[in-house]
This record gives C-alpha cells, sequence and structure tokens, in this order.
C-alpha cells in the first residue's frame, strides 16, 4: 500500500511542477513582450511583519517582511492599487524618494511586478523533471 501512495505523490508531483515551471516561463515571456513600464507613487506607509523562530526558548531565526500599499497610474489614467511585499532596497528607495518602477500587463494591472524581478521558472520544471527522472528509475522499488 505504501508503494502506491509514493507512486501517487509522485505522479501528482511531476505534473504540478512541470505545470509551474510552464506558467513562469509564460509570466515572464508575457512581461518581456507586452509588460508596460511605470512610475511608482510615494508611499505613505508600510508595514514591516517580523517573525522570530525559537527552539527550546533560544531564538534561531528573526525574519522581517517589508508591505506596503502601492499606487500608479496606467496609460488609460486609471490609478491602480497593489499590495505588494517590498524588499528591502525597493523600500530604501522608496523612503529616500527615489524612482521605483513596476512593470504590469495591460490586460491585468494587478499583475503588476518591480522592475527587474521575474517569476521562478527553471526550479520548479528542474524539479519536476529530477522527481520524473527518481520515479522511472526507482518505479519497482518503490
Amino acid at each position: 500500500m505504501f508503494t502506491w501512495i509514493l507512486r501517487g505523490c509522485a505522479l501528482i508531483l511531476i505534473p504540478t511542477l512541470l505545470f509551474a515551471g510552464w506558467d513562469g516561463f509564460a509570466e515572464n515571456r508575457a512581461f518581456a513582450a507586452r509588460g508596460r513600464r511605470v512610475l511608482v507613487d510615494p508611499i505613505e506607509a508600510y508595514t514591516a511583519r517580523k517573525t522570530t523562530t525559537a527552539k527550546m526558548g533560544v531564538v534561531v531565526n528573526e525574519q522581517t517582511s517589508n508591505s506596503a500599499e502601492l499606487f500608479f497610474h496606467i496609460d488609460d489614467g486609471r490609478r491602480v492599487r497593489v499590495n505588494r511585499v517590498v524588499p528591502d532596497d525597493v523600500l530604501a528607495r522608496l523612503m529616500t524618494g527615489a524612482d521605483v518602477y513596476m512593470e504590469y500587463l495591460p490586460d491585468a494591472p494587478e499583475s503588476a511586478r518591480f522592475e527587474g524581478e521575474a517569476r521562478a521558472a527553471f526550479a520548479p520544471a528542474a524539479a519536476g523533471l529530477l522527481v520524473a527522472a527518481a520515479t522511472i528509475v526507482f518505479w519497482r522499488k518503490m
């Protein structure tokens, strides 16, 4: 029974990872072909969320993530609002008043991402191929 559970998980995981990789490639290709560059309006405030991990009372990890409501104007004059996690370097530029650009797809302005960001595409596809190869090699041993 355990063998079939492993096989079933592999057969579900393989197409999921391959689709995630394909979808990432498609999104990056769409931004490269049709993406529009736009200047982000200055922010008024941001939220810093600190996550602390402790084991047996000892802090082993602390992470801080910053998020903000960002506004920008698209080509047709509409003002679009998106809530995004803001990397530290981008937040520093926003706080000093430096120009920060986002890119968006004209048919879905809420899909905006910071200029230069790309969706992970290679890692999920490679993981899917690796799981597929391992499943083929170890099918009888599972």
